[in-house]
């Protein structure tokens, strides 16, 4: 017999490979953070705030396609994580998240919470261990999370934690679904008879491998069917390849004089979230629409779909013929591009400067991150563009800077605006390792600035803050380009 942590411990390293912790301690959780702490194997970050140890989790996922375990204790250590974890759950990125809590029969009423109300409604799964009777809940939990579709949650009581178990957790290996042979058929048939189809890739088409990419794009250019790409999708061609019509929600009338002529869309692995079916509703509405989707509670507003196939966007890919429908000459794109603007001038910058380098860009939300996916030159076979895109978490930024740095070992450029920034100072006091490089594109109503961390010069005030002596404090020295 084992103490479950050591037992949970084991199992999230044996058979989810998880090597990186963010944490912030409080007595509910130190069973099982002083159990990492003593195993080695994981690296513990200690953050600021509960929220950003979820970010960074996500970050670290988005930038590495690893899962990456967070650790908070009871009371406002949950209530603090709550919409990182929505936004978690909304975008489908994997986290497993451990909360500790007091036992409802004993102790104080101090920071005590009924964990599991709050959970259920934030997060993919959750689960509540008080018993050992609740063993089989961690084991599906586990068994959930072997999925990657959204955050998993635990919350373990501090008597749990030490509690002496020999239930062993093992979970089943998932099996792939199965396509059925007649909606293969219809997607086949549909493809064929189209006369000018377009493609809309969305978020769960995500390759894992150059095989899998190279799938997708062969299935493009094998049947020569033009793409748009939403902002939560892999850009799989680049951005100069002639079946390249860009990615939707920024500017909605880009593309209208090539779309409504299209008679079949095709959407592979799209949630249709407000910021992509307002601009593409009226053009799929009038045609015919096969949506792939492996998500049985998928049910998009206002978006018509005449063929839903529940079924992974990849291994359908993988049963489709080489080639089904014969290429065809294109009309040529009529597609209106944006004026030119700061926001061009610093991202072509942007794109000039780190031209061969490898960095990542992560966006925290606003007009500055819709121009960031549109304008800034990623590498379609990296993970160097991260951001909150459902939800649309204010927070979510800085937090997913430190993850996806400490999962690559990456150059970061964090590119916010003046609210977001502000809600991210806490976690600055998390980045300053010697190790790692950040800097931040700060957007604001009249100044734009380059931040580099351990210097500082110059004041730019914005609405009465001086930023300059708050990044002082942190060792940034600052750049005003608003004269780019």
């Amino acid at each position: 017999m084992e103490k479950l942590s050591k037992i949970l411990v084991n199992t999230l390293i044996d058979q989810f490979d998880i090597s990186i912790a963010f944490a912030l301690p409080g007595k509910a959780i130190m069973e099982i953070l002083n159990t990492i702490e003593n195993d080695g194997r994981i690296r513990v970050i200690y953050v600021s705030h509960e929220a950003q140890a979820i970010n960074a989790a996500t970050g670290y996922f988005l930038a590495t396609g690893k899962i990456a375990l967070t650790l908070a204790t009871k009371g406002p250590g949950l209530t603090n994580t709550i919409t990182a974890l929505k936004s978690a759950t909304m975008e489908k990125n994997p986290v497993i998240s451990i909360f500790g809590y007091s036992s409802y029969a004993k102790g104080s009423a101090f920071q005590r919470l009924n964990n599991k109300p709050f959970l259920s409604l934030s997060s993919h799964y959750a689960a509540d261990i008080q018993s050992p009777d609740d063993s089989l809940y961690l084991s599906k939990a586990l068994h959930i999370l072997q999925e990657k579709k959204g955050p998993v949650t635990l919350s373990i009581s501090e008597e749990m934690q030490r509690r002496l178990i020999k239930v062993p957790l093992v979970m089943e290996k998932l099996q792939p679904k199965k396509i059925e042979a007649y909606r293969r058929e219809e997607f086949i048939g549909g493809l064929k008879k189209s006369k000018l189809p377009c493609l809309i890739i969305g978020g769960g088409c995500k390759p894992i491998n150059s095989q899998q990419r190279q799938l997708i794009t062969s299935f493009i250019e094998n049947n020569n069917i033009p793409v748009i790409f939403t902002y939560k999708a892999p850009e799989l061609i680049q951005k100069t390849h002639p079946l390249h019509l860009g990615r939707t929600g920024l500017y909605p009338s880009n593309h209208q004089d090539f779309l409504k002529d299209i008679d079949t869309f095709i959407s592979l692995g799209v949630s249709f979230s407000e910021l992509l079916a307002a601009p593409l509703a009226p053009y799929i509405n009038k045609a015919f629409h096969i949506s792939v989707n492996n998500d049985p509670s998928f049910s998009p507003a206002n978006i018509n779909i005449d063929l839903l196939i529940n079924a992974d966007v990849l291994s359908f890919l993988k049963s489709m013929p080489e080639k089904i429908r014969a290429k065809t000459k294109l009309r040529k794109k009529n597609i209106r591009t944006s004026s030119v603007d700061i926001y061009s001038k610093i991202f072509k910058a942007l794109n000039s400067y780190y031209k061969n380098e490898k960095v990542n860009y992560v966006t925290s939300v606003g007009y500055h991150q819709l121009r960031a996916y549109q304008e800034l030159d990623v590498d379609p076979s990296s993970k160097r563009l991260i951001s909150a895109l459902d939800l649309g978490s204010i927070d979510h930024g800085f937090g997913a800077s430190i993850g996806a740095t400490y999962g690559t070992g990456k150059e970061n450029i964090f590119i916010t605006s003046e609210a977001s920034f502000l809600i991210s100072l806490g976690e600055l006091a998390t980045s300053p390792n010697p190790e790692k490089r950040y800097k931040i594109i700060l957007f604001l109503d009249q100044q734009h600035l380059i931040i580099n961390l351990n210097n500082s010069q110059d004041k730019t005030p914005f609405k009465g803050i001086d930023f300059k002596s708050i990044l002082e404090s942190f060792h940034f020295k600052t750049y005003n380009t608003s004269s780019i």
